[in-house]
């Protein structure tokens, strides 16, 4: 629902969105190099589906990922984690010009909710 009300608010009078996250929102367990980490904050995987779907859905115009301070953090989650994120903007950027709806799971790269993945089930 707040993404919803999000999303109605940042598309009145535009055509294109900019998006600017603030890695401060994720937890420190995925973002220790912020400026400020605080407890309590979104996983890894709630942000990138998030991401992808604000992407997918929308026209972007560009992106930036800030508060990301590399040199705080010695394990390079940092790094790696804000490199998902924009994997997972540019993915839904993908997805919109290709037509594939926002929830959109290949098949091919996702087994889970899927019947007869691995073929028809054998009768016992």
């Amino acid at each position: 629902k707040v993404m919803e009300r999000a999303l109605k608010e940042a598309r009145t009078n535009t055509k294109k969105l900019w998006i600017s996250f603030d890695v401060d929102v994720l937890d420190p367990a995925f973002m220790p190099g912020t400026g400020t980490p605080v407890p309590g904050g979104l996983t890894m995987r709630e942000a990138q589906p998030i991401m992808r779907r604000f992407c997918a859905e929308n026209d972007i115009a560009g992106i930036d990922i800030v508060e990301v301070a590399p040199y705080l953090d010695t394990s390079y989650k940092t790094a790696l984690n804000s490199n998902y994120l924009l994997n997972a903007c540019l993915a839904g950027i993908a997805m919109r010009k290709k037509g594939l709806p926002p929830g959109y799971f290949n098949p091919v790269s996702v087994e889970h909710g899927q019947d007869e993945y691995y073929g028809p089930k054998k009768k016992s």
